[in-house]
């Protein structure tokens, strides 16, 4: 048997034990909590480059450089163990967004708050991102709050182009959602 970690797991045992206000300042902690570890285990310098990074370190110094993605010409995970952790974030903030529209239903309002919410996330990544860089390889943390913002404001167009709108040529591929 081995260690699984995951995302879905870890916002599961959270949800099953914590409120959402304390999954949110996990999801919150789990951001900083990653620049922190990127900053002091990178080399200097190269913090947040392809090949100087934390998440390349620790992930060869674990599982050793042949059992990491080689695609790029060097080893390289980007989905390795500590993007889990601004990974998380999203996660948490999935949650979060389907138990507020189940909650509030589909209403204009709740809609509204979701794109305020989404907007919200979208300035907090862009000025984040003059001191810690958007960057999906290492699925740093403005690049986690970039994308829940985008998908706040996603989901948001969905919900009225079906919902309020009763378009409903070409959305069975959102049926499952």
């Amino acid at each position: 048997t081995g260690i699984v970690y995951s995302e879905a797991g870890i916002t599961a045992i959270l949800i099953y034990f914590l409120n959402k206000e304390r999954m949110l300042v996990i999801g919150i902690a789990s951001l900083i909590f990653y620049w922190a570890i990127l900053v002091w285990f990178g080399e200097p310098g190269q913090e947040y480059s392809k090949t100087g990074n934390a998440v390349l370190n620790i992930d060869s110094l674990l599982f050793g450089t042949n059992h990491l993605y080689h695609g790029e010409g060097f080893p390289f995970d980007p989905e390795g163990l500590l993007s889990t952790l601004p990974a998380l974030f999203n996660v948490i903030c999935g949650y979060l967004a389907g138990d507020f529209i189940q909650s509030k239903g589909i209403t204009k309002k709740a809609l509204t708050q979701l794109i305020i919410v989404g907007v919200g996330m979208l300035i907090i990544a862009y000025d984040w991102d003059l001191f810690f860089p958007i960057n999906k390889k290492l699925w740093t943390s403005p690049y986690a709050v970039l994308t829940v913002g985008l998908d706040c404001l996603l989901l948001t167009a969905i919900i009225y182009c079906t919902d309020f709108r009763k378009i409903t040529r070409g959305n069975k591929f959102f049926l499952a959602f």
